[in-house]
């Protein structure tokens, strides 16, 4: 029976254009199954046909009861959501039909119209979130653990219909913005993500109206050749060829400057993976006719069978980046491939037992596809002898590989550019975007010395990345990747190479002032001297104080540092004010002890000696409450007034130093940074004359590594604006230069 349709709501039938038949609706996967006399068969609900009908309804309401009874049979047959609400947000909801949804859906890809008013409600919203979470003067919101936010994120259900656009980024800014970690705020001085350009955003919305997919050329005709363009300016100051040899090259499509990657891990595992097909590649004999296809075709077993090796390794120190354990976990050498060389006190690679695993790799046919060097390591900040190791890879015929992601950017300093003397010499050289070239994440790079040594690894298909096409996607591992390459480009333009200078010196200027802070305190203890703008530093609880100046720390004693540190870390994270990462390592100075250390990234150009003093003063408050321990004295962690006499070891340094540079006597109850406060007060002055009268620059040396104090080869710390020579008896190579350091 099918009764006629009817506008109105009021009395007690139902008047509808529905037949009363269509009232049940099966759930999925099964149809409706009548008796001969028209009863329904279904166990769950009746059909609910009626005698007369009773009440009247709207199509659009009939619509939505019919989508709450579907709903309900689903969640008895356990289809549905389950019972947290989504049946009742279903009541709540108007029903949409399929028609509706189409055009609901159809808008959202379509360009918004001028002056929409919803559309322009949610970027005011996206406006004022962005604004507020960049300006924010915490680096997290406090007391709110993981678990907590965890707990946000439960639903595994996909909703059924399409969620209203508004409402979706109210919650979004609610539940993951506004707790969100503040990578921008300079008082987060704890890992390698910082503040961006302010036109980052307005690029950002650039790339994503863009959408550009750099796989093809017909995906990305423009982006493809500005990513190139890119590449090749970074390529030039890292290797510094001739115009004609970047002539060549620059947009060449059988050759590759570098290759951009989603990240510094995948620049390193294409590094590796290029070094591999190179170390193990094809094989012609006299004639031209090929005898070995390859690593590339054959695999890794039948490749070192062919070239008569047992294994194949990776050497590099003993800090490498965890990537590397990815890199030869993929290439199919295996965790036990990687061959990690132990450090100096410098955290640098040690060269003679490097050498020696060498020549015993050569013995036992093990091949070696990469020797590793370290532009910055990710916990200390150290860099490696970059120039002896490329002197050793020459020497053995090994691909010298140095992973820069995070020092490399020292490149752009004429101050610092020193430290990393050898990079020139790389085969290949990692650089991460997101650290200090001040991208947005999913930016890294890999360059090559050779630009055709990319040609082991091309790759092509019938449908894109032809051989003889400008495809990116013929030399990377990624398939599809967007135009990250225009936050490159733009920062290169932008910020040119001078710009790059100041931010790399400004950086290291601020590690500098913080390790002096740090050695100006009794209570703290400079456990690695930054290289670059990396160092690690921890608190001595009073009752060991003397014993770490001393050297007579057991393991014990190490053990009670470490958890005091790690519970100080852990409560000034949770405060949410200012913020310092930790790790745990060999410390050459303890006997190669693990200890725990206070890790301090320097990476944001918006950083400044204030913030330093907030983040130290933040410690001081913990430890003053009584928050990581009651072993602890009310002094403030910085003051330098009278302590406790310093301990026989100590004293007898400080007796020598005094004796070596013609000093006259210090109070040996004097705190060690209080003497060398004396020391610069009474020094004659024409050892003065070695810092530029500068006591600060005299501190500098102190907390310097003394890689680049005493390497002959190295560059003196002085001010550049000194120019007057010096005698060999003021030489900062002189013994009484070398003398007052510690």
């Amino acid at each position: 029976m099918v009764q006629e349709q009817s506008d109105s709501r009021s009395g007690y039938g139902i008047t509808t254009a529905r037949s009363q038949d269509d009232l049940y609706v099966p759930p999925p996967g099964e149809t409706q199954d009548k008796s001969e006399n028209g009863s329904d068969t279904d166990e769950y609900l009746p059909s609910m046909k009626l005698d007369a009908p009773f009440f009247k309804v709207e199509d659009s309401e009939w619509d939505q009861l019919m989508s709450y009874r579907t709903d309900y049979q689903n969640y008895r047959r356990g289809f549905a959501q389950g019972a947290r609400g989504e049946i009742t947000e279903c009541m709540t909801n108007h029903y949409l039909s399929n028609a509706d949804i189409e055009r609901r859906v159809i808008k959202l890809f379509s360009p918004a119209a001028v002056g929409d008013e919803d559309n322009k409600k949610i970027e005011d919203l996206v406006d004022e979130a962005s604004r507020e979470f960049i300006e924010a003067k915490n680096f997290s919101t406090p007391h709110v653990p993981e678990l907590e936010i965890a707990a946000r994120f439960q639903k595994s259900q996909m909703p059924t219909d399409p969620a209203d656009v508004e409402g979706y980024f109210h919650d979004l800014i609610r539940n993951v913005v506004e707790d969100g970690i503040h990578t921008s705020c300079p008082q987060m001085i704890g890992h390698m993500t910082s503040a961006l350009p302010n036109y980052c955003p307005m690029l950002s919305k650039l790339m994503v109206s863009m959408n550009q997919n750099v796989v093809k050329t017909e995906t990305a005709k423009t982006v493809t050749f500005l990513e190139r363009e890119a590449l090749a300016q970074l390529h030039k100051c890292l290797y510094e060829d001739s115009p004609a040899f970047y002539a060549k090259h620059v947009q060449n499509p059988g050759s590759m400057l570098g290759l951009f990657t989603n990240g510094g891990t995948m620049a390193n595992v294409s590094a590796m993976w290029v070094a591999r097909n190179h170390s193990l590649g094809p094989v012609d004999d006299a004639d031209g006719k090929r005898i070995f296809d390859g690593v590339e075709k054959t695999g890794l077993p039948k490749a070192l069978r062919h070239y008569g090796y047992d294994d194949a390794i990776v050497i590099g120190s003993a800090l490498m980046h965890y990537s590397m354990n990815k890199a030869a976990d993929v290439l199919g050498c295996g965790l036990q491939a990687l061959v990690k060389i132990p450090c100096d006190k410098n955290y640098r690679v040690d060269m003679e037992a490097m050498e020696a695993r060498i020549i015993q790799a050569k013995a036992n046919k093990e091949c070696i596809i990469g020797l590793i060097g370290i532009c910055g390591t990710t916990e200390t900040g150290a860099i490696d002898p970059l120039d002896d190791m490329a002197a050793l890879a020459a020497k053995y015929d090994i691909h010298f590989h140095v992973d820069a992601a995070w020092g490399g950017p020292c490149i752009f300093s004429n101050t610092h550019r020193f430290k990393c003397k050898g990079i020139e010499l790389a085969d290949s050289v990692t650089l991460d975007g997101h650290k200090q070239l001040w991208l947005p994440m999913g930016a890294g790079m890999v360059f090559f010395k050779d630009p055709y040594r990319c040609l082991c690894v091309r790759k092509t298909a019938n449908y894109i990345i032809r051989k003889e096409s400008y495809d990116l996607g013929k030399f990377t591992i990624d398939g599809s990747r967007g135009g990250n390459a225009l936050f490159l480009h733009a920062n290169l333009q932008l910020l040119g190479l001078r710009g790059y200078e100041v931010l790399i010196d400004r950086t290291v200027r601020v590690a500098q002032y913080m390790a002096r802070r740090v050695l100006r305190s009794r209570n703290f203890e400079l456990v690695v001297k930054p290289m670059m703008n990396i160092l690690l530093y921890r608190w001595i609880p009073a009752s060991m104080r003397d014993k770490v100046w001393a050297g007579e720390l057991t393991l014990d004693d190490q053990k009670y540092i470490d958890e005091c540190n790690r519970r100080l870390q852990d409560r000034q994270k949770g405060e949410g004010r200012t913020f310092v990462s930790r790790t745990t390592i060999n410390a050459p100075q303890y006997d190669q002890t693990p200890i725990v250390a206070l890790r301090v990234v320097i990476g944001n150009p918006l950083t400044t000696e204030k913030n330093i003093d907030n983040v130290l003063d933040d410690q001081a408050d913990i430890i003053d409450a009584g928050e990581v321990t009651k072993d602890f004295n009310n002094e403030h962690l910085f003051h330098t007034e009278h302590c406790a006499d310093e301990p026989p070891k100590m004293a007898n340094a400080l007796r020598q130093v005094s004796s070596s540079n013609g000093l006259s006597s210090i109070d040996e109850t004097e705190t060690f940074n209080n003497y060398w406060e004396k020391v610069w007060e009474q020094m004659p002055r024409k050892n003065r004359f070695l810092f530029n009268d500068d006591m600060d620059l005299f501190f500098d040396t102190l907390s310097t590594p003394d890689c680049f104090l005493m390497d002959q080869d190295t560059k003196p710390l002085v001010r550049k604006e000194s120019h007057a020579p010096l005698s060999e008896s003021e030489s900062p190579r002189s013994a009484s230069a070398k003398a007052q350091l510690p």
